[in-house]
């Protein structure tokens, strides 16, 4: 079996985004080099999909505004001064990213690195940064057609599987049936007791908008009998508290931004396990993808339609965490 290190990521990323664009658009994507950073002002699009598996990661496709409705309107057959409906735009995005995903994917899996595929989630903004952990290849490309740019990063893992047979038990085999409100509030209570010795109580009446300023959003996908993620919203400054918490440190200790950002993705990842246990004890087997990290003040992240799409929210004292799950079974 091959190793990740050995595997030709370069060039199945090449092959990939150049089949797609020829496919999907008729348009020549050509290697390039060039900075993310200074090529990407003002509003952009990051549409992203996990693999779970014997590979762990992601892989994501930025594009500016301009390139991603350029994109719509072509692979919509529309002139471009017709494309005014944002969910279109969306909608292609995150086509184009599961179609680039499937097709690397594929070589893993043709390499004998089995894997599953999240659901495509797009993230769009003025504002805001992605990260996951460190990983065994973390790389970077650049496609361009004319003055048009697309950054493809990747971000890959080997995770060695030890695959244990699940009881299917008749309480639930439909994701309708799941009693998600009780799984995602024992968990999110659990975890933020065990890590943080820190009461957890759910609210109402509360919308994601009253997280102003910087948040930060911990995402892990499931991939196999269910697809969807799990994310965790919160404000900076309550992002601040819980590392303080969790590190043993008092708040004006905490001066290191990647401090923040480890400790809230292994509080996602801990509370997507024991969502994914639940799931794995009612008989809808399913892994878990790593966990990621966006943070900013201008971003929103959107997913396709699921069969379950619900919000919760819980509090400590004045400090507001939001929960989103989105899933669905696998075709």
């Amino acid at each position: 079996m091959i190793k990740i290190n050995t595997f030709d990521l370069k060039s199945s990323v090449a092959d990939s985004v150049k089949e797609v664009f020829t496919i999907m658009l008729s348009m020549e994507m050509e290697p390039c080099t060039a900075e993310l950073q200074t090529n990407l002002d003002g509003i952009k699009y990051v549409g992203a999909v996990s693999f779970a598996g014997e590979i762990l990661g992601s892989i994501s496709i930025h594009l500016s505004d301009a390139f991603a409705r350029l994109i719509t309107a072509g692979i919509l057959g529309m002139d471009l001064d017709e494309i005014q409906d944002e969910e279109d735009v969306h909608d292609v995005i995150r086509e184009l990213s599961n179609m680039i995903g499937g097709k690397l994917k594929s070589g893993f899996c043709d390499s004998g690195l089995p894997c599953d595929l999240s659901i495509p989630s797009i993230t769009t903004g003025s504002d805001f940064e992605i990260e996951i952990p460190d990983m065994a290849r973390h790389e970077h490309f650049a496609f361009c057609n004319q003055q048009h740019i697309a950054f493809v990063e990747v971000s890959v893992m080997m995770k060695e599987l030890i695959q244990t047979p699940v009881p299917i038990k008749s309480a639930v085999n439909q994701i309708d049936t799941f009693d998600l409100k009780k799984f995602v509030a024992d968990s999110i209570k659990e975890v933020f007791d065990m890590m943080l010795s820190m009461e957890m109580e759910p609210c109402t009446a509360i919308s994601r908008s009253s997280l102003d300023g910087i948040k930060h959003v911990g995402t892990v996908s499931f991939a196999g009998k269910v697809l969807g993620c799990i994310r965790i919203h919160v404000s900076n400054a309550f992002a601040r508290l819980i590392t303080a918490g969790m590190l043993g440190m008092d708040l004006d200790e905490i001066q290191d931004e990647e401090d923040v950002h480890d400790v809230i993705r292994e509080l996602s990842n801990m509370i997507g396990g024991k969502l994914k246990s639940n799931f794995c004890d009612s008989g809808l087997s399913c892994v878990l993808s790593i966990p990621s990290i966006t943070t900013g003040s201008d971003f929103e992240i959107n997913i396709p339609d699921m069969t379950r799409h619900e919000r919760f929210a819980f509090s400590h004292q004045e400090n507001i965490a939001f929960v989103e799950v989105c899933i669905k079974l696998a075709d």
